[in-house]
């Protein structure tokens, strides 16, 4: 059957179908999971911004330093 095509039996079978529920505490403790989860990826990508911004200050000012290190030469 492609994705396409419909199947009323399929779709009974599936309607029908039972199912059991996931117990509270098991439903908190995974969304707790996943926010410690997404904080922990920001803060990681907070400390990489950081870091790339003081490689970038730290970079252009040995550029200017050196520029009129060599300027005072001449």
């Amino acid at each position: 059957m492609k994705n396409s095509e419909f199947s009323k039996e399929k779709f009974q079978e599936a309607w029908n179908a039972t199912y059991s529920t996931v117990p509270d505490e098991i439903v908190d403790s995974s969304w707790k999971n996943f926010r410690n989860r997404l904080k922990s990826r920001r803060e990681r990508g907070c400390v990489k911004v950081r870091l790339a911004a003081t490689m970038l200050l730290l970079l252009f000012t040995s550029y200017f330093l050196l520029k009129l290190m060599t300027l005072q030469l001449l």
